[in-house]
């Protein structure tokens, strides 16, 4: 039984088949427009939602493309919906890479290359070889308009050898033609003209749609400006006409803007000026950005020849809005995670095939899984005895403080009946000394909001670091955090004597920025200074 039969879930009434089957044999010999009316007549009508309607419906696509990119992605989507639900691969592969054609004559690189890989992996999977090389043509336009000029001819290369093999001429007559464009891009001018000539040949020797020769004779003409303008424009005038006889849009707006660059190129401003607009207009309407881009970049140059600065720079500021729109870091980055994880898709099948392998797999989850809760859980424990032991340590700083400051003034009442009486000594530990003195400059500077660590080191007569290292191993917090503490505590004891408003209260314990204030005195006493005069009551409250 042949896929297509394999994937069949809802069989129509045998008239229905019938009918497809009979309108497809019209539908070739029918004209383009002709064509479009009659598929879409029989979408409309069709009956069932079955894999005759996704066939349709990607035909309907298909016919679209190079005419309407919005009207052929709208029936690429429903395809790929219809298909989806349905579990029909081919159908599924064959819509995501009609989506990924219309996202990359959008400009839409990266979905593009998601689409192609998407649709490589099934086609892949299911041995389906002429849907792997229209993915290979998708994902080497995407990449080649990415600059990756490498990997665009390694998939063109995978397409051609399964194109050959089908002897598919369609494809190959594509294939050639963008492997051209990747050689002009690249400057090989003379390996590009050979693969274009290889191309046009096999379009007239197999008598293939002429909607495919507008844009192989319009890169002829291109190989041959430098050396000879005038067969050049015979070759772009013909792919122009051609353009507008077949109905294909993408290709009138992409050769009025060939055309308008070589006019430009020549001298004909006026020329020039008429296809660079029209072939602006048309791509905008399209939705054809790098075509937009391209034509701003004409009009640039055309503007810069007639002195006309102004409009100039309008354009320019138009060119690099398109262009950052088509590259940017983040596009790069979702493409790499896309190619990341088609390879994921391919190992994982690989897996599939080994039971043993994927319990294997399932155990190393769960205990990766285990590991990395124990870690959280580990986090979280080191954060919250870090959090305590930092919340004790200030607690500690703080009657520290207290203490220190109390036995300052004692120690000063002490000093005054000492000098009085002459008969009693007073010692202490150059650690206690060290921080008196610290306190004490604080407390002398405390309204200053430039106050620092480095001011403090001058007053104290001692080097920055070494201040810093003494302090730290005194009080286990470094010089700045003391005299934070300090002016907090001061501002803290003003505020439960209700001595000024909290604002003017935070300027006189050298706080400038009353959110910092706020927010350094909360961390420091677990409420705000507006709520801490009756917090500190309601405890006082608790306790008598």
């Amino acid at each position: 039984m042949s896929h297509f039969g394999k994937k069949l879930i809802l069989l129509p009434p045998m008239r229905y088949r019938f009918l497809f089957f009979l309108f497809f044999a019209t539908f070739l010999s029918s004209g383009q427009n002709k064509k479009l009316d009659s598929l879409s007549a029989f979408v409309k009508s069709y009956p069932s939602d079955d894999t005759i309607k996704v066939n349709a419906l990607n035909e309907l696509s298909n016919q679209y493309l190079w005419i309407d990119f919005y009207t052929s992605l709208q029936n690429a989507d429903r395809a790929l919906k219809l298909a989806q639900q349905l579990q029909f691969a081919k159908g599924i592969a064959t819509a995501k890479n009609l989506k990924g054609f219309c996202y990359w004559a959008f400009g839409d690189n990266e979905l593009a290359i998601e689409m192609g890989l998407s649709a490589a992996a099934i086609a892949e999977r299911e041995a389906m070889p002429r849907i792997s090389a229209e993915s290979f043509l998708i994902l080497g336009r995407a990449y080649m308009d990415q600059n990756e000029a490498d990997k665009a001819a390694d998939y063109v290369n995978r397409a051609e050898k399964i194109a050959k093999q089908k002897n598919d001429w369609d494809q190959l007559a594509r294939m050639y033609n963008l492997a051209g464009v990747i050689q002009f891009i690249n400057h090989n001018s003379d390996s590009a003209l050979l693969l274009y000539n290889k191309a046009l040949s096999i379009v007239q020797d197999h008598q293939l749609p002429k909607i495919n020769f507008p844009r192989i004779l319009s890169n002829i003409g291109e190989c041959h400006f430098k050396s000879n303008p005038k067969l050049a424009f015979d070759y772009f005038n013909k792919a122009f006409r051609m353009a507008n006889e077949t109905g294909n849009r993408t290709a009138q707006a992409s050769i009025s803007d060939v055309l308008g660059q070589s006019f430009l190129k020549m001298g004909d401003e006026v020329k020039a000026e008429q296809y660079l607009q029209g072939a602006l207009q048309l791509a905008r309407e399209l939705g054809l950005r790098r075509v937009v881009r391209h034509a701003y970049a004409g009009l640039v140059d055309l503007k810069l020849k007639q002195g006309k600065a102004s409009e100039a720079v309008g354009y320019m500021r138009s060119y690099y809005e398109v262009r950052d729109s088509l590259l940017n870091t983040a596009k790069t980055r979702q493409i790499v995670e896309l190619e990341a994880r088609h390879e994921l898709e391919k190992k994982e099948q690989a897996i599939k095939l080994l039971e043993q392998e994927k319990q294997i797999q399932n155990i190393w989850r769960n205990i990766l899984l285990a590991i990395v809760i124990l870690l959280i859980i580990l986090s979280v424990v080191i954060y919250y005895l870090q959090k305590y032991r930092e919340q004790k340590n200030r607690e500690i700083l703080n009657l520290e403080i207290d203490y220190l400051t109390r036995q300052h003034t004692e120690m000063s009442e002490k000093y005054k009946n000492t000098l009085l009486s002459g008969t009693e000594k007073v010692i202490e530990s150059q650690d206690q000394r060290l921080l008196k003195k610290a306190i004490e400059i604080v407390e002398r500077n405390i309204s200053d909001p430039l106050f620092g660590v480095e001011k403090m080191s001058r007053e104290i007569g001692m080097s920055r670091t070494n201040m810093h290292r003494k302090i730290k191993a005194i009080t286990g917090f470094p010089p700045s955090e003391l005299i934070r503490s300090i002016r907090l505590r001061r501002a803290a004891m003003l505020i439960i004597n209700q001595a000024d408003s909290i604002s003017q209260i935070s300027i006189a314990v050298g706080f400038e920025d009353h959110s910092y204030f706020s927010k350094s005195f909360k961390k420091q006493f677990g409420v705000p200074p507006s709520e801490y005069a009756q917090s500190t009551a309601l405890q006082q409250e608790v306790l008598n």
